[in-house]
């Protein structure tokens, strides 16, 4: 039997036939196909074999840099990797914090504390493909406003936000922080956003960001409150 899995192994037809498969399963969770149960640990797994394609792509690819400014204090990132010395190149920008919004990868912190001074991580799990909650976007948001107070006391310092790709989970962080820090409305955010990155099109219309942006009391992009049903039917009842 072990002969016969080894000739099977050797095959061209089954390799081709597996990679068919993976790369079938990667598109189905790229169109939101399988159950959300099976989200993170498909992401996690598929995290390493295609990171390699993701750096190539945000370095070498595409018009935006790896690590885009959003402002004197915020960038917006793809993953930082210790292999390619990401974390000594965010240490010479004056990074002193992360935020990492990814749930696939927990950061190459071993590295961020080898620096002096060290890089200071915070981890908000957020599974690829899904959005921040309300909750996580305002934990974001305060430390990043932390950090700011401590770069004014201490010298100026910067934070990095990132998810895998830096346009979806990470960006609504940055989006987040662009209503609470700059007081700019829903659509400012966005028109402010979408040319420093690729950011999704659709951040304003997040969950998580109209519920962080009616706390926060930023202006919508839609006629009334701009908010969905659930979340205005919600408000008037704790008005009640």
């Amino acid at each position: 039997m072990a002969l016969g899995v080894l000739t099977a192994l050797q095959s061209p037809a089954v390799w081709a036939a597996a990679l068919g498969v993976y790369c079938g399963v990667y598109l189905l969770l790229l169109k939101k196909k399988l159950p959300r149960t099976w989200w993170l640990p498909l992401t996690k797994c598929y995290f390493w074999p295609m990171i390699g394609p993701t750096f190539v792509a945000r370095r070498f690819i595409s018009p935006q840099p790896y690590f885009s400014v959003v402002d004197d204090v915020l960038l917006l990132g793809a993953v930082p990797l210790a292999c390619m010395g990401h974390p000594r190149e965010l240490h010479d920008m004056g990074v002193r914090a992360v935020v990492n919004m990814q749930a696939e990868y927990g950061g190459p912190v071993a590295a961020y504390a080898a620096l002096s001074p060290p890089i200071e991580q915070l981890h908000l799990p957020v599974t690829d493909h899904m959005e921040p909650t309300l909750g996580q976007l305002q934990q974001a948001v305060a430390f990043i406003s932390e950090q700011v107070q401590k770069g004014a006391e201490e010298g100026k310092s910067r934070v990095l936000v990132h998810c895998k790709a830096g346009h979806g989970r990470g960006a609504a962080v940055a989006f987040a922080y662009l209503l609470s820090e700059h007081g700019l409305s829903m659509a400012e955010a966005q028109r402010r956003l979408s040319p420093v990155r690729h950011v999704r099109r659709k951040l304003h219309r997040q969950v998580g960001l109209l519920e962080y942006a009616r706390a926060v009391g930023a202006t919508p992009t839609d006629s009334g409150n701009g908010l969905p049903p659930f979340i205005q039917e919600k408000a008037a009842h704790e008005m009640l």
